[in-house]
């Protein structure tokens, strides 16, 4: 997870360097800040870390993704075919 957040600072690093130079560890203070906040509320009682039962969560959660989809292969489609 650390390696993750890491590597997305880059993007705005190599973003900025030129335009804006802003030092790389800024980003990656950046990319750690929700973390950090997060430990802090759980240490301070304020959120848990209880995992969820991924299997108890009802497909009404899901039902977003499947517009979201269909929305995307029609945009691709489009591109690629020359639909309008």
């Amino acid at each position: 997870m650390i390696a993750g957040h890491f590597a997305t600072a880059l993007v705005p690093y190599e973003v900025t360097r030129k335009a804006h130079p802003v030092p790389f560890w800024f980003f990656l203070l950046a990319a750690q800040f929700l973390d950090v906040l997060m430990v802090t509320f759980v240490t301070l009682g304020i959120e848990t870390m209880e995992p969820e039962d991924v299997l108890s969560v009802p497909f009404s959660k899901y039902d977003t993704c499947q517009p979201a989809l269909g929305e995307q292969l029609h945009q691709l489609a489009s591109r690629t075919l020359g639909w309008r």
